[in-house]
């Protein structure tokens, strides 16, 4: 057993290493999730707002058992096991197309993603029409619809940002660890998709404005902490046929650049950026 080993931003000492193999002998009749969510309130695991992170404690779980140091109970058998994609095999009927200019389309509404009926519909427009597919988002997350008089115009995805990234390091310019302090104030734009059959000119820009105004306070109300700087990136372009490079951020922007190749464009609202060529911050705090 390692004196420490850390893991998504704590550092675990020996004695809660070996209070986890403990756990995980004890309770071996319970299952995996369990364990974890046991191991969490032992340990105090939490998130800003208070959750357990029992899905970051799972991983490590499986993590200690590759490397010898405990044994988990056998997963029960519930289909197969990893992430479970959409089936989007069967026959769907697209609506009709939406085609106008994109101040016909106001008032945008946000709405979040709720019950098993709603996600299950999310999940499948996600894997039928991205180009990435549907994830499973890690940590902390929010998913919504994008609507316009009840029908459905986009999805998006918001989620807890890259444990490490050069670029947005670079650009804060915060050490280790206060970015191990400060991480969760950061929210990326996981998913973004306008349904293929919504072809309104601008639309993506008004939907990354509507979620920069709304989409802090319900992380807020879910999470118990606000975000203050929201990452998009632009390979994350909103549909398939959409052009690559092409979404306009309607905001008003200060741009601010660091010299090297990898660097994203970041921003925060004060001077007019028109164009998103890199990985583009917004300073959420700026709009308050």
């Amino acid at each position: 057993m390692p004196k420490s080993l850390t893991y998504c931003g704590r550092t675990f000492r020996r004695d809660e290493l070996e209070l986890m193999c403990q756990i995980a002998g004890d309770y071996a009749t319970l299952g995996v999730t369990e364990i974890a969510r046991t191991i969490c309130e032992l340990l105090e695991w939490t998130r800003p707002g208070g959750g357990l992170k029992n899905h970051e404690c799972r991983q490590l779980l499986e993590r200690l058992q590759a490397e010898g140091f405990l044994q988990l109970p056998e997963l029960r058998t519930r289909g197969g096991r990893g992430p479970r994609r959409p089936d989007v095999s069967g026959c769907y009927s697209e609506p009709a197309p939406v085609v106008c200019a994109a101040r016909e389309c106001e008032p945008l509404e946000l709405v979040l993603v709720e019950g098993h009926a709603d996600s299950r519909r999310w999940r499948e427009q996600m894997e039928r029409y991205h180009y990435l597919g549907c994830c499973v988002p890690f940590g902390a997350h929010l998913r919504y619809w994008v609507r316009h008089e009840g029908r459905e115009l986009a999805c998006l995805l918001w989620t807890s940002p890259a444990w490490k990234m050069q670029a947005r390091d670079q650009w804060i310019g915060w050490s280790d660890a206060q970015r191990r302090q400060n991480l969760q104030v950061i929210v990326n734009n996981g998913r973004f998709l306008i349904l293929p059959w919504v072809r309104v000119k601008g639309l993506a820009s008004k939907i990354l404005a509507l979620s920069a105004r709304q989409m802090p306070c319900d992380w807020e109300s879910r999470y118990g902490y606000r975000p203050l700087l929201l990452g998009v990136r632009p390979r994350n372009r909103p549909c398939p046929w959409y052009p690559k490079h092409n979404c306009l951020i309607m905001l008003w922007w200060e741009r601010a650049t660091v010299p090297t190749t990898r660097t994203p464009t970041c921003c925060c609202p004060r001077a007019f950026a028109s164009g998103c060529r890199r990985i583009t911050w917004l300073t959420l705090s700026a709009m308050s």
